[in-house]
């Protein structure tokens, strides 16, 4: 029998150097940071607002793992890589970075493929990205001018790294076996509620700390009544808990009995903000913890016999 892990989560030796798509709010970034501070020991893992996923993308495995996500784009082009990645790459391959595909991104289509090749090109060609509500959403330029004295044109990095598929497929092997779900994040943590289950909780942060535009970054944006709901609802879970956010006054009065790390870190388009992950109790208990206790090891084994500790 494996007995349980202390200490952190480590990075995969093989995880992917790139996330999965474009997508705000990726956690790509600051993916090794967050890892470092989420405990080993544990059975479950979930991702209630994965977006991208990066936290798992970047973890080791664990023995169970589930993501979960309200965009249907997003669990379309997950499930898609999963069951069909030679179909899949292949078509976003054969996508050129152009304005008539980036119009054609934004058209439905009932064809899941389609779908996930469309979501992925969307990621890349559209300025504000794949899940924003902007109205004037914007095409990415292929190609800009150089500062050079010649005027040469170069690639931009968005064309650059739209190219290149290559990461696609080391995606699509960490998501074998990962399940793939679709629902209210908060009904999705009930369900998998177990003392040994670890959730990292992304959602969409707290309206007042982000700016305008950033506002609109989400299809499924979340209200403070939202946050009020959601913040409630975790402190009820016997799951360990990691959660990330800015700082604000709601989160300070909900969340004062629980651990807090702050990291700043560079935000495209809005210089550097100040990162922070909550851990609950149960989460800090079994990150902190040394050593498995004599106790916790008999009780794998069915009995729990009176243990003396030492001072």
């Amino acid at each position: 029998m494996t007995l349980p892990r202390s200490g952190p989560v480590h990075v995969a030796f093989d995880a992917s150097s790139r996330p999965p798509a474009r997508f705000h709010g990726s956690k790509h970034r600051a993916g090794p940071w967050i890892i470092s501070h989420l405990p080993a020991d544990h059975d479950t893992y979930g991702e209630p607002y994965c977006g991208m996923a990066n936290v798992l993308m970047l973890k080791e495995r664990s023995l169970i793992e589930v993501i979960n996500d309200l965009n249907g784009d997003v669990v379309t082009f997950f499930r898609m890589l999963r069951e069909r990645p030679d179909d899949l790459i292949r078509a976003v391959d054969l996508t050129p970075f152009a304005w008539a595909e980036w119009k054609l991104s934004y058209e439905p289509t009932a064809d899941p493929l389609e779908r996930a090749r469309r979501f992925y090109t969307r990621a890349y060609l559209s300025i504000t990205g794949p899940t924003s509500t902007s109205t004037n959403p914007g095409f990415r330029r292929q190609k800009k001018y150089s500062r050079g004295k010649n005027g040469n044109k170069t690639m931009t990095a968005a064309a650059v790294t739209f190219a290149d598929v290559s990461h696609l497929w080391t995606v699509a092997r960490r998501l074998k076996g990962v399940t793939i779900e679709s629902e209210d994040a908060i009904k999705l943590m009930r369900r998998y509620d177990l003392p040994r289950t670890l959730f990292y909780v992304d959602p969409p942060y707290y309206p007042e700390t982000r700016t305008r535009e950033a506002r609109s970054a989400y299809s499924h944006e979340m209200t403070h009544d939202d946050h009020v709901k959601l913040l409630q609802s975790l402190k009820k879970l016997h799951s360990m808990i990691a959660l990330s956010g800015y700082r604000c006054e709601l989160y300070d009065d909900e969340l004062c009995e629980w651990t807090r790390f702050d990291r700043s870190f560079r935000v495209n388009g809005e210089g550097s903000r100040i990162e922070s992950l909550w851990l609950n109790p149960a989460a800090e208990n079994a990150r902190s913890r040394p050593h498995m206790d004599a106790r916790s090891q008999w009780s794998l084994l069915g009995d729990s016999p009176a243990v003396t500790e030492s001072p």
